[in-house]
């Protein structure tokens, strides 16, 4: 499984290839390019998911090449974000289970797995729960569409998040927490698409200055910031170069 990048609960996202952005947006699942088991995991929550929910499309000016490299490293577009203020929540890999964890240090904490990814597209299998006052804990597990396209010197993006609500309290409660559960589906459903779309429009906004600013907060290795600037820097400097 290449590089995958977390969520919330069990938010997923699918979206077809080749599909342009905006207007009346359709998302399919390519279940022929799962395998049995991912396939099978994210069927049972399309088949019962308790809510669904499109993320608005946005759009960044970036590139295709710069959010595929964030996406590829949330772990460290999550310590960029928290070098930069921007948020406090944490991703981590764990290679045991093929997953990376979020976990946004108020009541969410998630397990992500990338099942799909194509030219534009990328498909997660989540898993997790919420935990906050005056609620039960709430489990549930949900799949998610993100699919993206360059539009310009712009990056556009859209996602749709479908969700199961596991817990047998919650579920048997459904209208009562629904409402709630939307909430929070809006709020952190898409924690890792912001954190990729902000460190994507700082870095094509002042390419070196916040490629010195991440160097001066001592946070990241050599190899990090090496990366960065090979992959990320020179291609952003040529695009300031080009507007």
């Amino acid at each position: 499984m290449t590089r995958r990048l977390p969520v919330l609960f069990a938010l997923g996202t699918v979206l077809t290839l080749g599909l342009r952005l905006g207007g009346e947006e359709e998302y399919s699942i390519p279940y022929d390019q799962l395998s049995p088991d991912q396939a099978e995991r994210v069927r049972d929550v399309m088949d019962t998911a308790t809510l669904s929910t499109e993320f608005e499309r946005e759009e960044v000016p970036s590139s295709v090449g710069t959010y595929d490299f964030l996406l590829d490293r949330l772990p460290l577009t999550a310590r960029m974000v928290r070098a930069l203020d921007l948020g406090k929540y944490v991703i981590k890999s764990v290679e045991d289970e093929g997953c990376l964890v979020l976990d946004d240090r108020e009541g969410v904490k998630v397990s992500m797995y990338e099942v799909f990814r194509g030219e534009g597209l990328r498909v997660y299998y989540t898993k997790g729960y919420y935990q906050g006052p005056l609620l039960p804990k709430i489990r549930g597990r949900g799949v998610i569409a993100l699919k993206y396209a360059q539009e310009g010197d712009a990056i556009a993006t859209s996602a749709k998040l479908w969700f199961r609500i596991d817990s047998g309290v919650a579920r048997a409660m459904t209208k009562v927490f629904h409402p709630i559960v939307m909430s929070i589906a809006k709020d952190k459903g898409g924690l890792f698409l912001v954190a990729a779309r902000q460190v994507a429009g700082l870095a094509a906004h002042d390419p070196e200055g916040f490629y010195e600013t991440l160097k001066a907060s001592g946070r990241f290795t050599d190899q990090e910031l090496g990366e960065y600037r090979s992959e990320v820097l020179a291609e952003t400097s040529a695009n300031a170069e080009r507007r």
